[in-house]
C-alpha cells in the first residue's frame, strides 16, 4: 500500500500567488505611507502645540516633556506597528486572504478556503485530492477577474498623508517665516528640560519676579517694551487669579497697569503680545516709626546728666540752651533714611533703628523724617516733627494752712505747708517777712528770715514746714507782719519767686477781745432782726386768725399762710446761722484768756439754746403753718399752735438778746481793765527803754545826739504818742459806757482822767522824750504806769464775776467753765510747745534766746497760775482735780526748764506730759455736759471722750495738733520717771502767788537760782 501523501502536490497556482504577492506589495507600500504619515504628524503636532503654547505663554517643562513625550510615543507606535506587521510577525497568504476576504466578500471566503487547503490547515477528513485540486484551480480561475490591488484601503493613507502635509505646512509656514521662534520650539521640542529660553516676538525690559507693594494700596506696575522686540503690541493686560482683568494701551513702548490694593499674596499674570510675565505680588506693611526719641543734654547750669525724652504726636520741647540727638526705630530694617527741616543732620543705620548727630535745639523748628526699608517700600508721608523750645520758668511756690490775712495773739504759732515746684530743680526755700507800718506805731520795725527747706538739680517738687511765733520771732504786739514764701531754682541770675503775701496781725489781747465785742455786737443786731421778723409774723397770723370761717378757709388765706411758712424756714435757717457764727466766736474766745470762762459758757449756752429753738420750736411752727395752708377744715387749730410757738420763740430770742447785751457790756467792763493794764505795761516798756539809753544820752540836747541814738529816742517817742492816743480811746469809750450804762465807776475813772488832764499831760511828755529830757521823762512815765495800773486795779474790784445759779445746773456750769480753762490750758501749751521747738531749731543764731526762753518760762507760769484758780472750783470732780494738781507740777518743772534755758528734747518730754494729763482732765471732766463738752472740744480738733494717750488739737490759727512726745514722753500718771533729770516743783502751788505774779515769781527763782 502506497504511504505517499495524495495532497503533497496541491499548491496555489502561480497566477493566484502573483495577485496575491502583487496585494501585499501594495498593502507593504500603504501601510508605509500611514507609518511615515502617522509619526511625521505626531511629531510636527507636538512641535506645533509647543510652538502655538511658547507663543501664549512659557510653556513649562512638565508640558514640553508632555508634548516631546507624546509626539515620540506617536512616532514609535506606528514604526512599531510596521515592525510587527513586515519583520518580527510578517503576515502570510492567510492573513492576505483574510483582508481580501474583508474587500471581495464573496471570492474572500472561497479564496481563504482554497489557500487554507492548499497549505492544508483544517482542510476536512475524506476530500479527495482532485476535488482541492479542482477547487483551487477553480478559485483561481474566478480570481483573475479581481484586481487585489483595489482591496487594498487608499483612504487611511491618503487622510494620514493629507494630515501629514497639513501639519507639515502649518509648521512650515511659521518655522519660514519666523525661522528663530522656530527653532527656539524645535530645541525646547527636544530637550524638554533644557534651560532654553522661549522666544518672544515681544521682549520685555527685566521685571523682578517678586514684587513687593503696600498692604491695600493701589500700586502700578510699568513694563516697558525692550528695542529687541520683533513687534510691538497694541495693548496688554493683567490679571490676579479670581479678579476682574485689567487692560491698558501700549504708548511709546511702555505700558502701566494700575493695581487695586492687595491684601494677600498672589500671583500677577501680565500679557504683552506673546509675552507672559507672571510676578508674585508681595503685600507688605509700609514700615511704620515704632518709636522716637531725643537725647538731650540740657544746659550746663541744670546740673544734670542726659536724659531719654520720648517724642510723641509730633511735637517736641526743648529746653532752650538744650542740644539734642535723635534716634528711633521702624518696623522693619531700613535700606535708607534722611531728615530734612531747619538744620540738615547725618543719619546712621543699624537694622530697624537710627541714630542722628547732636543737634543745638534753639536751631530747630521743624524736621521731617523720611525712610525706605529694605522691600523699597517708604513711609506714607515723612513724619514731620515740630520743635519749640521753652524758657527755664521761675519755681512756683506756694504756702498754704493759713489764709491770707490771719490775727493771732503772741503767744500763738501759726504752722504753714509750703511747697516750691520747678521742672529743673528746686535749689533752696526759705520764707521771709517784715513788719508793716510799726514805724508809726512807734514799735521797732522787724525783719526776718528762715531755711525752709535745700533742694537739688533733680529734686523738681520740695515740701516744708514753716511755724511763726511772734515771741521767738520778736514780733511786738500790734504789729502787722507780711510774709512771703521765696523758692530758687539754678537759673544763674534769676530772683527768686515769691507765694502770695500774706498778712498777720499779731493783737494783743485787748484788741483781741475788742474785736470778738464788736462781732458779739452785730450778732446782737441781727437777734433783734429776727425777733422783728417773728414779731411781723405773729401780726400777720394774728390778722389771718380773726378773719371768719369762709374768708380763713379760701384759697387766699391757704396762699398766705404757705408764705409764712416759708418766712418761719428762713428764720430758722437764720436762727441756724447765728448758732454757728456763735459757735465761731466761742472758738476764738477760747484763744484769748482775757475772755473770761464764765462767758464763753454763757455763749456755749446759748449757742445750744439756737440750736434747739431752731430744731424744736421753729420747726413746730413751720409744720403748724404748713398744716393750716393744706387743710382748710383744721386752719384755726393748727393756726393757733403756730401762733403759741412763734410767741415762744419771740420769748426765748429776747432773753438771748438781752443776755447777748449782758455779756457785751461784761466784756466791755473787762476790756477797759485789759486796755488800762496794757497802757500801763507799755508805759513800763518806755520807762526801761529810757534807762538803757539814759547812759549814753544824759545832758546832751536832742541835736547831739547820734544817729542810732536819735533813732532809739525817737522810737520811744513814738510809742509814747501811741500811748498816747490809745488812752485817749480808752477815755472816749469810758465816757460813751456810761452813758449807755449810767455805771458811776466808769464817770469816775473818766473824770479823773480829765482832772489830770491826761492827754495833754502824756503828749508832753513825748516832747520830753523826743528832746531827750530823759530823767524827767522816766518818771513821768512811771508816774503814769502807777496811774494806769491803779485804775484797772479799781475797776478790778467793782466788776463783778457775774453767773452763778443754784443747785444741779451751777455744778454743771462749773463744770463747764473748767472745761473751758482745761481746754484753753491745753491749747497754751501746745502754743509752748510749738514755740520751744522753735527756740530750740534757732538756738544758733538766735542772739536773745536766753531771753525768749525766759519769756516762755513765764508764759508757762501764767498758765500754771491760771490753771491753780480753777483747783477749788473742781472740788466736786476728785479725778479731775487730782489731774489740774499733777498738771500744776509739771507746769512749774516745765517753766524752770525754760527759765535755765533749756529747750531740748527733756523740756518737749515734760511740755508733752502736760498736754497729755490736760487731755485726760478735759474727757473726765466733759461727762457732765457730753453734748456742749463735745462742741468745745471739736473746736479745738479734739475727739470728745479722748484718753491720755491722745492729745489733738491746735490753736485756731494753724498751730500743730499733735500730741506726739518727740521721742521722749512722759508718763500718763504725771510720774516723769528720774531720766529726765528735771527739777521737781510739784509742791509749788502756783495759786498762792499774788494776781501780781510776774515780778514775784521772777524774784522767787532769782534767789531760788541763787541758793543753788
Amino acid at each position: 500500500m502506497s504511504t505517499a501523501d495524495p495532497f503533497k502536490d496541491i499548491k496555489l497556482p502561480e497566477s493566484l500567488l502573483r495577485k496575491l504577492e502583487e496585494f501585499e506589495t501594495r498593502l507593504r507600500r500603504m501601510e508605509t505611507v500611514v507609518t511615515i504619515c502617522g509619526a511625521l504628524f505626531g511629531l510636527l503636532l507636538t512641535y506645533g502645540i509647543l510652538f502655538l503654547s511658547d507663543r501664549l505663554w512659557d510653556t513649562p517643562a512638565w508640558l514640553r516633556v508632555v508634548l516631546t513625550l507624546t509626539g515620540s510615543v506617536g512616532f514609535a507606535w506606528f514604526s512599531y506597528r510596521w515592525l510587527q506587521h513586515w519583520y518580527f510577525k510578517r503576515r502570510d497568504s492567510r492573513d492576505m486572504a483574510k483582508m481580501i476576504q474583508r474587500h471581495y466578500s464573496r471570492l474572500g471566503d472561497r479564496l481563504l478556503g482554497v489557500v487554507e487547503l492548499a497549505e492544508g490547515r483544517d482542510r476536512p477528513e475524506n476530500v479527495s485530492p482532485a476535488l482541492c485540486r479542482a477547487a483551487i484551480k477553480q478559485v483561481a480561475l474566478e480570481a483573475e477577474r479581481y484586481d487585489f490591488e483595489d482591496a487594498v484601503n487608499r483612504s487611511r493613507p491618503r487622510s494620514f498623508s493629507m494630515a501629514a502635509a497639513a501639519i507639515l505646512l502649518i509648521v512650515l509656514v511659521p518655522f519660514g517665516m519666523f525661522p528663530s521662534a522656530g527653532k527656539n520650539a524645535l530645541i525646547r521640542w527636544l530637550a524638554p528640560f533644557a534651560q532654553v529660553e522661549r522666544y518672544t516676538f515681544v521682549n520685555l525690559e527685566d521685571l523682578p519676579d517678586h514684587w513687593i507693594v503696600p498692604h491695600g494700596e493701589t500700586f502700578e506696575i510699568p513694563c516697558q517694551v525692550s528695542d529687541r522686540s520683533k513687534r510691538m503690541p497694541s495693548f496688554g493686560y493683567c490679571k490676579f487669579k479670581g479678579q476682574p482683568r485689567i487692560e491698558n494701551n501700549v504708548n511709546e513702548g511702555k505700558v502701566v497697569f494700575k493695581i487695586p490694593g492687595q491684601t494677600r499674596q498672589g500671583v500677577l499674570s501680565i500679557r504683552l503680545g506673546d509675552v507672559l510675565k507672571e510676578i508674585t505680588v508681595i503685600p507688605h506693611h509700609r514700615p511704620e516709626l515704632l518709636e522716637l526719641q531725643a537725647r538731650v543734654n540740657l544746659p550746663e547750669y541744670i546740673k544734670r546728666t542726659a536724659h531719654n525724652q520720648p517724642i510723641e504726636g509730633g511735637r517736641a520741647e526743648f529746653l532752650e540752651g538744650s542740644s539734642v540727638r535723635f534716634s528711633g526705630r521702624v518696623s522693619r530694617n531700613l535700606a535708607e533714611i534722611h531728615v530734612t527741616g531747619s538744620e540738615e543732620a547725618v543719619l546712621s543705620l543699624k537694622k530697624e533703628s537710627f541714630f542722628s548727630e547732636a543737634m543745638a535745639a534753639d536751631n530747630l523748628e521743624q524736621l521731617a523724617f523720611a525712610w525706605k526699608d529694605e522691600y523699597g517700600l517708604s513711609s506714607v508721608e515723612p513724619f514731620e516733627l515740630d520743635i519749640a523750645t521753652i524758657e527755664d520758668k521761675a519755681p512756683d511756690v506756694d504756702a498754704r494752712g493759713v489764709s491770707r490775712a490771719i490775727a493771732i495773739l503772741e503767744d500763738e504759732v501759726v504752722n504753714m505747708d509750703i511747697s516750691a515746684t520747678d521742672d529743673y530743680g528746686i535749689k533752696d526755700v526759705y520764707m521771709n517777712w517784715d513788719s508793716e507800718g510799726n514805724q508809726e506805731k512807734g514799735i521797732p520795725e522787724v525783719h526776718g528770715s528762715q531755711a525752709i527747706a535745700e533742694g537739688s538739680p533733680t529734686n523738681t517738687h520740695v515740701v516744708g514746714k514753716f511755724s511763726f511765733s511772734p515771741i521767738t520771732a520778736h514780733i511786738p504786739e500790734d504789729s502787722v507782719v507780711t510774709m512771703h514764701a521765696y523758692a530758687t531754682d539754678y537759673k544763674p541770675n534769676r530772683p527768686p519767686s515769691l507765694s502770695d503775701r500774706f498778712r498777720i496781725y499779731v493783737l494783743n489781747r485787748a484788741t483781741h477781745a475788742k474785736l470778738i465785742r464788736d462781732q458779739m455786737e452785730t450778732l446782737q443786731a441781727r437777734i433783734e432782726d429776727l425777733v422783728r421778723d417773728e414779731e411781723a409774723l405773729v401780726e400777720g397770723n394774728e390778722k389771718l386768725k380773726q378773719q371768719d370761717e369762709p374768708d380763713l378757709g379760701n384759697q387766699k388765706s391757704g396762699d398766705e399762710l404757705g408764705q409764712n411758712e416759708q418766712s418761719e424756714k428762713r428764720n430758722q435757717g437764720t436762727l441756724e446761722e447765728l448758732a454757728r457764727d456763735t459757735d465761731n466766736l466761742i472758738k476764738e474766745g477760747l484763744r484769748n484768756r482775757d475772755i473770761p470762762a464764765e462767758t464763753l459758757r454763757e455763749w456755749t449756752e446759748m449757742s445750744e439754746q439756737m440750736k434747739n429753738l431752731a430744731k424744736t420750736q421753729m420747726n413746730e411752727a413751720a409744720q403748724s403753718l404748713a398744716q393750716a395752708s393744706r387743710n382748710p377744715g383744721e386752719r384755726k387749730e393748727n393756726l393757733a399752735a403756730a401762733i403759741e410757738k412763734e410767741k415762744e420763740i419771740i420769748e426765748q430770742l429776747e432773753k438771748m438778746e438781752k443776755e447777748v447785751n449782758d455779756s457785751i457790756e461784761n466784756m466791755l467792763a473787762k476790756n477797759f481793765i485789759n486796755r488800762l493794764k496794757q497802757a500801763a505795761e507799755l508805759q513800763d516798756d518806755i520807762s526801761r527803754g529810757l534807762r538803757d539809753i539814759l547812759p549814753r544820752t544824759i545832758g546832751l540836747a536832742a541835736k547831739d545826739l547820734q544817729d542810732d541814738e536819735r533813732e532809739q529816742i525817737d522810737l520811744i517817742a513814738s510809742r509814747e504818742g501811741t500811748n498816747r492816743r490809745e488812752a485817749g480811746y480808752i477815755q472816749e469809750d469810758l465816757s460813751g459806757f456810761y452813758n449807755r450804762t449810767r455805771k458811776e465807776d466808769y464817770k469816775k475813772i473818766y473824770d479823773e482822767m480829765v482832772e489830770l488832764n491826761m492827754l495833754v499831760s502824756l503828749e508832753e511828755l513825748a516832747d520830753a522824750i523826743a528832746d531827750n529830757v530823759g530823767g524827767q521823762s522816766i518818771r513821768d512815765s512811771e508816774r503814769w504806769k502807777g496811774q494806769f495800773t491803779q485804775w484797772a486795779d479799781y475797776l478790778s474790784s467793782k466788776v463783778g464775776g457775774g453767773g452763778g445759779g443754784g443747785g444741779g445746773g451751777e455744778a454743771q456750769e462749773i463744770n463747764l467753765e473748767i472745761l473751758i480753762g482745761l481746754l484753753r490750758a491745753r491749747q497754751t501749751e501746745q502754743d509752748i510747745r510749738d514755740q520751744t521747738r522753735l527756740l530750740e531749731n534757732s538756738r544758733e543764731q538766735n542772739r536773745q534766746y536766753r531771753r525768749d526762753s525766759r519769756k516762755l518760762s513765764i508764759k508757762q507760769y501764767e498758765s500754771a497760775a491760771e490753771l491753780a484758780r480753777m483747783e477749788a472750783k473742781a472740788s466736786g470732780l476728785p479725778p479731775v482735780k487730782e489731774l489740774i494738781q499733777k498738771v500744776g507740777g509739771e507746769m512749774m518743772n516745765a517753766g524752770m526748764q525754760l527759765r535755765r534755758p533749756a529747750t531740748g528734747s527733756e523740756t518737749i518730754a515734760v511740755e508733752t506730759e502736760i498736754i497729755e494729763l490736760l487731755t485726760a482732765a478735759c474727757s473726765s471732766c466733759s461727762g457732765a455736759n457730753s453734748s456742749t463738752a463735745a462742741m468745745l472740744m471739736s473746736m479745738l480738733g479734739m475727739a470728745p471722750g479722748a484718753g491720755m494717750g491722745m492729745s489733738g488739737g491746735g490753736n485756731p490759727s494753724g498751730g500743730e495738733a499733735t500730741g506726739e512726745p518727740d521721742g521722749s514722753t512722759g508718763q500718763a500718771n504725771g510720774a516723769t520717771g528720774e531720766q529726765r533729770g528735771t527739777d521737781r516743783a510739784a509742791g509749788i502751788d502756783p495759786a498762792e502767788f499774788p494776781d501780781e505774779f510776774r515780778d514775784a515769781l521772777e524774784g522767787y527763782f532769782n534767789a531760788l537760782e541763787g541758793v543753788n
